[in-house]
């Protein structure tokens, strides 16, 4: 999996976009969030291309527990409500 050019050193997001730009059409593969600020800041692209994942075929979210996080929260904002 390709990760993104200007933040996956960092952040290890995977590239979502393929942007190309300029007179010689270079590309520059980035995530959602990078593409996001390139719009934002006025970016012109010539063309921009999805890339498919193969985890997005058959995507299973991550499982996490959030019982076991929220239950020690809950029971601190109940003791606070009662004082």
């Amino acid at each position: 999996m390709l990760k993104c050019v200007l933040c996956g050193p960092i952040s290890r997001n995977p590239a979502d976009f393929e942007v190309f730009y300029g007179h010689s059409d270079r590309l520059l593969r980035v995530c959602c969030w990078c593409k996001q600020d390139l719009e934002l800041l006025g970016f012109h692209a010539n063309q921009v291309v999805r890339l498919m994942h193969k985890a997005q075929e058959g995507f299973e979210p991550f499982h996490f527990d959030w019982a076991s996080v929220l239950g020690s929260v809950a029971s601190l904002l109940e003791v606070s409500a009662y004082e």
